[in-house]
């Protein structure tokens, strides 16, 4: 009977509709990733600092064996979180990055690939190549690479997606 069928497909029709809203809310409730964003890589750094950060983000830098890759991450709402590997697939680094700096010893030559997912994040974060026996960064990163912790209590506005 077709009266059923027309049935069928509006009671169908209305679920999937019903199962996108919850999406929508769930997942931030904006198709935009970012807003406020400044992204800067290069062959020795990756930063990022964000008003808004729902969503993934990655670099690929080339590491030697002995360098230290040198993490500093803020987050000031929502979350962060990041693995870093290798090319092959093996991971060194997973999980909730940690506020503050952090040094992650390279143990072989090749190309490291830095995930980073944001869930309703604001802060930022930055990534930076040290050289095997250095402690310094390399001469041809500019001073802006490292991103400052700002001080307590100097917290941006929270910046929702409109």
């Amino acid at each position: 009977d077709w009266l059923g069928m027309f049935l069928c497909f509006i009671l169908t029709g209305a679920a999937l509709c019903m199962y996108c809203a919850a999406w929508w809310v769930v997942n931030g409730g904006s198709l935009q990733s970012m807003q406020n964003a400044s992204r800067w890589t290069g062959d020795d750094v990756y930063e990022m600092s964000y008003g808004w950060f729902d969503g993934a983000d990655s670099h690929t830098m080339r590491l030697e064996a002995g360098d230290t890759l040198q993490s500093r991450a803020y987050t000031y709402y929502g979350s962060l979180e990041v693995e870093v590997s290798d090319g092959d697939g093996n991971t060194l680094c997973e999980g909730s990055a940690p506020e503050g700096e952090q040094a992650i010893e390279i143990p072989r030559t090749g190309d490291y690939t830095i995930l980073v997912w944001g869930r309703r994040a604001n802060g930022g974060f930055s990534f930076l190549r040290v050289p095997a026996g250095d402690g310094t960064l390399p001469a041809d990163t500019a001073p802006s690479a490292a991103i400052p912790c700002p001080e307590a209590g100097t917290a941006p506005e929270p910046q929702e997606p409109q």
